[in-house]
């Protein structure tokens, strides 16, 4: 997997890391498709350089994480300064919203029924987060770090929700927390009856993976499987 370009992205790009945050790297390669490489805290996304250009015309938000905040640690072709040129925003990030949104609301109707909250803690910070980074791109003045999403939304409940990512403790007044940061910044509840049934047909009708896979989750966890 010959790598054109790596940058350095998340917490230790900005230098508010923890000691125990992972360390994100982001690569450009000349394969013909998208890789993630994981080697204990190291997580490395490994994009091929058509899809990452193709990202960031169409706006995506993870690309828009790089092309903003990514720490180049080699790049001799310059390829990080294309996907910057080369990023457009939507017009809306509605669609993110709802997704984001739609999970968020699964989670807090099924807290209960996860055995893993590692696993639960983050999937939370990553709807809380993915919404307000939305939000914040519809401005056009985007920000990624639990400090300054917080700041964003003007919210301390946002800003522990996300911070709360690696706990592996149910802290059930969160839930609170997660129900008014979604009636004010989410999209309503799509599934009133709560049917597993019917979240996973919600799910699959707007190809929602993080979704899917978190039903999944809690489907297995709750028997006692590993996942």
């Amino acid at each position: 997997m010959p790598i054109l370009a790596l940058a350095l992205y998340g917490s230790r790009a900005r230098d508010d890391q923890q000691p125990d945050s992972d360390v994100d790297l982001f690569a450009v390669t000349d394969d013909a498709e998208y890789r993630m490489v994981v080697q204990a805290n190291i997580n490395m996304a490994c994009y091929p350089r058509d899809l990452a250009i193709q990202r960031a015309n169409s706006g995506d938000l993870f690309i828009l994480h790089i092309a903003l905040e990514s720490r180049p640690l080699f790049d001799s072709s310059g390829e990080f300064d294309f996907i910057r040129e080369s990023f457009n925003y939507k017009n809306s990030y509605e669609q993110e919203i709802d997704l984001a949104s739609d999970l968020a609301w699964f989670l807090l109707k099924n807290a209960e029924k996860f055995r893993d909250y590692i696993f639960f803690n983050r999937r939370v910070a990553w709807c809380v987060r993915t919404i307000l980074i939305a939000r914040s791109a519809e401005l056009r003045r985007p920000v990624f770090s639990a400090k300054q999403l917080g700041e964003f939304s003007g919210s301390s409940e946002a800003f522990l929700l996300i911070s709360a990512k690696n706990s592996d403790q149910f802290i059930s007044g969160y839930l609170d927390h997660l129900r008014g940061f979604l009636d004010r910044f989410g999209s309503p509840n799509p599934v009133p009856s709560g049917e597993q049934i019917d979240w996973a047909m919600r799910f699959s009708a707007s190809r929602n993976v993080m979704g899917l896979k978190t039903l999944s989750n809690m489907r297995g966890s709750s028997s006692g499987d590993e996942y």
